[in-house]
Order: C-alpha cells, then structure tokens, then sequence
C-alpha cells in the first residue's frame, strides 16, 4: 500500500515523503562501519573509503 497525501504538499520532501510505504519509512537509516585506528589496514567490506577521490578522477569529473 502506498501512502499518499494530496492535501499536503508543502516543503520540498513532501511530495515524496507521502509515497513511501509504511514498513520503508519505518525503518532505520544506513550506520556506516567501523574503520579501523591501525593506519596499516584500510577495510573495505563494507565498500566504504574514509580517502577522498585522486587528483586524477577529480580532473576527470571537472572535465566531463
């Protein structure tokens, strides 16, 4: 069943807050997982990068 609310419209969310299910918006948000304190280990299981992106892709996203 899909929630909607056609009388509130307000706010910039709102439109899509009224179409979520009941059981989605119950749930709770994403925790991201612990990294490691040892700088000799980078965890990557859980497809999480504590690094920002290289000078190389950034240069690439400013081109494209």
């Amino acid at each position: 069943m899909i929630v909607r609310d056609s009388q509130d419209s307000t706010g910039p969310g709102r439109a899509m807050a009224t179409l979520v299910l009941p059981h989605v918006a119950a749930m709770r948000g994403y925790v991201p997982g612990e990294q490691p304190a040892d700088d000799a280990f980078i965890k990557l299981n859980t497809n999480e990068n504590p690094y920002p992106p290289s000078d190389r892709v950034r240069q690439a996203i400013a081109a494209a």
